[in-house]
C-alpha cells in the first residue's frame, strides 16, 4: 500500500472512532451514552455546582429505571405533558434568574427534551404513584393517623406522646419574613430527623398550610406527608413577627424503598469502556 493510501486509511479510521457512541450504561434494553450524561451533568451543574459524571450517570439511570416502572403500570409520559411542563418552567423563569439562565442555555438543544424534560415529568409521575400507592403506606400511614388522633385529643401532653411512641419531637420558631426556622434543640437534632430546617420553602409552607389554620395550643388537623415522615405540628405561640410550634416525625418509607420494589427485575450494566457504532 502506498503512503498516500495508508494516510488516507488511518485518517478515514480516526474519523470513524470519533463518530461512534460511547456506551456507558444499559438499563433493560436502553443503553445510555457518555454524550447523554455528559450533557446532564452540565445541565445540572447550573443548579448544584458539585454535580459530577457520576451523578449524571445516576440520574439518567434512575429515569430510565422510572419510564420502565410508568411503562409497567401502562402509563407514560406525553407530549402535553411535556409541553406543559415545560411552560411551567418558562413561567418560573420569570422570578428565578438561575432558571431563566439554564433554559436561555440549553431549551434549543436537540436533546433537551431527552435529557431534562422526560427525566423531569418522569419523577415527578413515579413520585405520583408512590404517594398514591395506599398499600405500600398502610402500616406508617394508620401509625401517623393514630399520632394524629392522640395529640389532637391531649395537645398539652404532645411530647409525651410522642416519647411514648418513640417518635422524634421537636420545637422551633419560625420568622414569618424570612421563612426561616430557629430551633430550640441544637441543630444536629433536626437534621438527624431529616427536617430541612435551613429551607426557606419549608417554613413558609408550614406557616400557609399548618400553623395559620391552627388553633393556639392546638394540633393541625391532618398530617404533612413529606419524603422522610409524616409531620404533625401544633402551634405554641404567635405574633406578627414569628410563630412558635412544636413538631413530631412519623416513620414513612421513602420513595426509594418504593422504586427498588417495583423495579426489582429491571435488569442494570455499568461499563468501564466500551464503544460501538
Amino acid at each position: 500500500m502506498s503512503k498516500a493510501l495508508l494516510s488516507l486509511a488511518l485518517t478515514l479510521t480516526a474519523l470513524m472512532g470519533c463518530t461512534r457512541t460511547k456506551w456507558v450504561a444499559a438499563v433493560g434494553n436502553q443503553r445510555i451514552s457518555k454524550n447523554t450524561v455528559e450533557l446532564r451533568e452540565k445541565m445540572m451543574k447550573v443548579f448544584d455546582p458539585n454535580m459530577n459524571e457520576k451523578a449524571a450517570l445516576d440520574q439518567m439511570i434512575a429515569f430510565e429505571v422510572r419510564k420502565i416502572i410508568l411503562e409497567g403500570k401502562g402509563l407514560s409520559v406525553s407530549e402535553s405533558e411535556l409541553n406543559a411542563f415545560l411552560e411551567g418552567q418558562r413561567n418560573e423563569a420569570k422570578k428565578n434568574p438561575t432558571l431563566a439562565s439554564f433554559l436561555t442555555t440549553f431549551e434549543k438543544d436537540s436533546s433537551f427534551k431527552d435529557v431534562y424534560l422526560y427525566p423531569q415529568v418522569a419523577d415527578k409521575k413515579v413520585g405520583d404513584l408512590y404517594e398514591k400507592d395506599a398499600a405500600f403506606h398502610k402500616k406508617e400511614l394508620e401509625f401517623a393517623n393514630h399520632l394524629l388522633q392522640k395529640a389532637q385529643s391531649e395537645p398539652a401532653r404532645f411530647e409525651a406522646i410522642a416519647k411514648e411512641l418513640s417518635v422524634p419531637f421537636l420545637r422551633g420558631s419560625l420568622n414569618n419574613q424570612t421563612g426561616m426556622i430557629e430551633w430550640e434543640q441544637d441543630r444536629d437534632v433536626a437534621s438527624q430527623s431529616k427536617v430541612p430546617a435551613d429551607k426557606a420553602w419549608f417554613g413558609n409552607a408550614l406557616r400557609s398550610n399548618f400553623l395559620q389554620k391552627s388553633e393556639l395550643g392546638k394540633v393541625a388537623p391532618a398530617h404533612w406527608p413529606l419524603w422522610f415522615g409524616y409531620l404533625i405540628v401544633r402551634n405554641d405561640k404567635s405574633t406578627k413577627d414569628s410563630y412558635q410550634f412544636s413538631m413530631a416525625v412519623a416513620p414513612r418509607k421513602g420513595r426509594w424503598v418504593w422504586e427498588k420494589e417495583n423495579s426489582m427485575m429491571i435488569q442494570i450494566s455499568r461499563f468501564k469502556s466500551n464503544a460501538e457504532k
